[in-house]
């Protein structure tokens, strides 16, 4: 049902191509040269690009850029990770929505070290409002990149909305296959460290 998340690897193909930079630009690139300002009101669905395609194919594939620049420059590390999700939108990228985006790292246990993107707060979900035309999105609070200090390992999680009104824990793989893990926590950062402690 639209951007409801559903157990697929249909993403990964158009995930390459849609969060791949032009031939002459690389990824270090656009932490150098941002693009241009736009606007945009689509917030939610931009999110859930970034949570459920920009983010999976970066952690798997690019996970050393990521982290260098999340440690380094966390407001630019948002700003590019809010623009490949427009791309993939095909809209506008408005700075202004870009700064809404927040990044968290730390420790998750003693062999562990979370990289955590905090999304704005989304409207309620109100499956009434759309129409065929707009599919309904359920956006995501958080995502989480969950690695190893000691394999490397890379585990990959997402709390989002639920259309029951809680929340919904999300995983998704190295395939892009997405897989829904049950009841989320209450959609607070502290509340979603703790689940990621239990539960990844």
């Amino acid at each position: 049902m639209g951007d409801t998340p559903q157990p697929s690897r249909q993403c990964v193909g158009p995930l390459v191509l849609c969060t791949s930079p032009p031939p002459h630009m690389g990824l270090l690139d656009l932490f150098r040269n941002p693009p241009a300002d736009g606007s945009s009101s689509e917030l939610p669905r931009i999110c859930y690009a970034a949570a459920y395609y920009v983010l999976p194919h970066l952690a798997f594939s690019e996970v050393e850029i990521v982290i260098e620049h999340w440690d380094a420059e966390p407001a630019k590390a948002c700003e590019v990770i809010y623009a490949l999700a427009c791309k993939i939108r095909n809209l506008p990228v408005n700075p202004a929505d870009s700064r809404k985006l927040r990044m968290h790292a730390g420790a998750l246990d003693e062999s562990r070290r979370y990289y955590v993107v905090e999304y704005p707060n989304p409207p309620p979900f109100d499956p009434t409002t759309f129409t065929p035309a707009r599919p309904p999105v359920l956006a995501p609070y958080f995502s989480a990149i969950i690695r190893s200090t000691t394999t490397g390992l890379i585990r990959y999680y997402v709390l989002g909305q639920s259309p029951i009104g809680s929340t919904t824990f999300r995983s998704v793989n190295a395939e892009g296959t997405n897989a829904n893990l049950g009841e989320g926590p209450e959609p607070r950062f502290e509340s979603w460290i703790q689940h990621l402690r239990q539960r990844a």
